[in-house]
């Protein structure tokens, strides 16, 4: 593996309300931090209650990220952003699908010219784990080995989601495969 990681995080309005704060950091294959990406807008507009209760009366208690003036601008400037990294890097997020998948989806939408500049494929963290042995759904931060992540500060998640990915990727505890073929089925 050669290429950098760039992971991101979106938080939205629901899983598949809009997008109101992104983070983003791309990493070279040893964990070394290269460049980073955030941006928050739009808050007054979020309207689902556990979204309100659980991560935007901590976000916006946070000052380091860029604020923006629209939904527009910022998916603008992060797809700037991606376009710096995405010949030298394989994209990340974590249980990427519906939010971040949406997020670019929408990127790609905004502007038609883009539909071939996505990541292609969009990698998935906890595939990666569980298909490492990693029970489903375990705790990021602990797994990664991290102290003092802010959680769902999109910044944090991603580099979180960016450690885990490096780490699994160096796991050699998975079983060989091992050929079995069923007696139910008739083989020719």
């Amino acid at each position: 593996m050669g290429k950098n990681i760039f992971s991101f995080d979106c938080e939205t309005n629901g899983l598949y309300g809009f997008a109101f704060a992104v983070g983003a950091v791309v990493l070279d294959k040893n964990g070394k931090t290269l460049d980073s990406f955030t941006c928050i807008t739009e808050t007054e507009k979020v309207t689902d209650e556990w979204v309100l209760k659980n991560i935007l009366s901590d976000l916006l208690t946070y000052n380091d990220l860029r604020k923006c003036i629209s939904q527009l601008r910022m998916r603008n400037l992060f797809w700037d952003f991606w376009m710096i990294h995405r010949e030298t890097s394989i994209c990340i997020s974590d249980f990427g699908s519906p939010v971040e998948s949406g997020f670019f989806r929408q990127c790609i939408m905004d502007n038609p010219k883009r539909i071939f500049l996505g990541p292609y494929p969009l990698h998935e963290v906890e595939t990666l784990l569980i298909s490492k042995g990693v029970e489903s759904d375990t705790d990021r931060i602990k797994f990664s080995g991290l102290v003092d992540m802010r959680k769902h500060h999109p910044l944090d998640d991603a580099y979180v989601s960016a450690i885990c990915w490096l780490k699994a990727m160096n796991m050699t505890n998975v079983p060989s495969l091992k050929v079995v073929f069923s007696k139910d089925i008739p083989h020719l």
